[in-house]
């Protein structure tokens, strides 16, 4: 019997994506099916800015994310331990999560200084220590940064300044083209990273603040950041600068608002959102978003600027504070 050779054809391609699909449908469930012991899934790098930064922002720690099977997590929940070449690592929890037989914890470690690492993440289960390694290179990255301000901030105290100093030495610190002697203090249990202090350095009026030092291949990285000190609260004629008040926190609120108080000081424009670095009490470094709000000098006399509040999206605008300024020809 004579078979139509279009007809073969068919059949063949039929029985190739039969067999695909029965293919492709194993691969899937392997990859869907939950771990049956404890395992590392990835190391990620998280930019000293924060999420939505640059991809190569420099980075002071790693989340490091793991799974396990899900009818383990209320026995073991408590147990992790978290190990860099073998000695137990500075960390926090960086949560959790649970589904589809799995559970998963986060950390937030410090890895150290730039090299090499093994990563170990420990569990107790049924009295027995389940560990997880990943081996993973820490790129040597520098990070100078300045804690608490941002470039273009206005400045009511004279205070002394810092900067969180990453795999960098011989810092040289300049205010105004003139050399400042900063203190630099390592950071206990984060080796690797220091603060660097600037003392009280400002003078009335624009600051430029220069800050410099060497990375392990010798390279200088050097930062510049002006700051508009605000001296006795008085400013000069067409002096600008970025007012601090409020920040990113929920969609209900609240919200912050600025108004000149009169009309020696003008706002131009609206608030600017600008992320600035915040050291914890226990060293630990992280990012946070407030508002900027460009002000601007625009007749001699006293003004000031009016800084409202709505603590809630369904409240009135309530009057925080007014700060009273001088403005000289």
């Amino acid at each position: 019997m004579r078979i139509d050779s279009s007809r073969q054809s068919l059949v063949r391609n039929v029985l190739l994506l039969a067999l695909l699909s029965v293919f492709l449908s194993s691969v899937l469930a392997a990859a869907q099916e939950p771990p049956k012991t404890l395992i590392i899934t990835s190391i990620d790098r998280i930019p000293l800015d924060g999420p939505g930064h640059s991809e190569d922002a420099e980075s002071l720690f790693y989340m490091v994310n793991t799974e396990y099977p899900q009818d383990w997590q209320e026995e073991v929940e408590n147990t992790f331990k978290v190990m860099v070449n073998g000695n137990a690592a500075n960390y926090e929890g960086g949560g959790g999560s649970f589904g589809s037989g799995s559970a998963g914890a986060d950390f937030w470690v410090y890895l150290g200084t730039p090299g090499t690492k093994k990563v170990e993440v420990t569990l107790v289960k049924d009295g027995k220590t389940i560990r997880a390694e990943k081996e993973f290179i820490v790129p040597a990255v520098p990070a100078l940064r300045l804690l608490g301000h941002y470039n273009g901030e206005c400045l009511l105290q004279n205070e002394a300044l810092e900067l969180i100093s990453y795999s960098i030495k011989d810092a040289v610190v300049k205010v105004i083209g003139k050399h400042v002697q900063p203190e630099l203090q390592p950071l206990q249990a984060f080796d690797g990273i220091s603060t660097i202090t600037i003392p009280p350095s400002l003078t009335p009026g624009k600051n430029v603040v220069e800050f410099s030092g060497t990375d392990p291949d010798g390279k200088r990285v050097s930062h510049a950041v002006a700051l508009y000190f605000v001296a006795d609260h008085k400013m000069k004629v067409g002096d600008r600068c970025l007012f601090t008040y409020g920040g990113v926190r929920s969609k209900s609120g609240p919200f912050y608002y600025v108004n000149p108080d009169g009309n020696m000081l003008a706002l131009e424009g609206g608030n600017q959102w600008k992320t600035i670095l915040i050291q914890k009490p226990d060293g630990w470094v992280h990012s946070d978003e407030v508002f900027g709000w460009p002000i601007a000098a625009k007749k001699a006399g006293i003004g000031g600027l009016a800084l409202f509040v709505k603590s809630n999206f369904m409240l009135p605008e309530e009057l925080d504070k007014k700060i009273q300024f001088t403005v000289e020809p």
